[in-house]
């Protein structure tokens, strides 16, 4: 019975562990295709000023570099299977 709770411990945090890291890496490419380079990736559970589509995205606060080399912060929210949906400058 131990090790069946171990395995169920280790799914139970390995599956939001691999959701964000899906998210962080669709905000990423979705950077370089605006030729942006991400500084910094955050999760921000409790930001609540921004309208999505959807109530069920995730949101994260992105400090990243433009085109120009000029750092911004935004914020945008996201799904692994949906569009990353940005709010420039909070």
């Amino acid at each position: 019975m131990f090790p069946e709770v171990l395995i169920a411990i280790g799914i139970g945090c390995s599956l939001p562990i691999t959701y964000l890291t899906v998210c962080k890496r669709k905000i990423r490419k979705e950077l370089k295709r605006k030729r942006g380079t991400p500084i910094s990736i955050k999760w921000a559970p409790l930001w609540t000023e921004m309208e999505c589509e959807g109530r069920h995205e995730t949101r994260f606060e992105v400090w990243y570099k433009d085109s120009g080399g000029e750092p911004r912060l935004a914020v945008c929210a996201t799904r692994p299977f949906s569009e990353v949906y940005w709010k420039e400058n909070p």
